[in-house]
């Protein structure tokens, strides 16, 4: 395997990857009570690549050989990858920033009952 092969996978390690290290790393308290609604997540949205091999079949796009591992499960491994990391990246933001405005409503909540 040539290094050109690891195209696809290294954009996804550095673009998605370092979005969720960025934000694990900033709410990694918030977001281990939620890991098992992450886990469903992922459960919801890895059957969902199963498409890609539908367009791939039908030739709606193609993935290039020379930047791809070449190892097909129906689409190329690397695929599987971002949809994990994708959905992690969405669903850690999302819980993060939920939590976020939830403290700060409460927070607001209180300070009026107090006056």
């Amino acid at each position: 395997m040539e290094i050109t092969q690891l195209t696809y996978l290294l954009s996804i390690v550095l673009f998605a990857g370092s979005a969720l290290l960025a934000v694990w790393v900033k709410y990694k308290r918030i977001l281990k009570k939620y890991e098992v609604i992450l886990l469903l997540l992922l459960a919801i949205f890895i059957p969902y690549t199963a498409v890609d091999y539908f367009a791939l079949q039908w030739g709606a796009w193609f993935y290039n050989p020379d930047k791809t591992s070449n190892i097909y499960l129906g689409t190329v491994i690397e695929t599987y990858l971002f949809t994990i990391a994708i959905a992690l990246v969405l669903g850690s933001v999302t819980l993060a920033y939920a939590s976020y405005y939830d403290k700060q409503r409460a927070r607001s909540h209180r300070i009026k009952s107090k006056k």
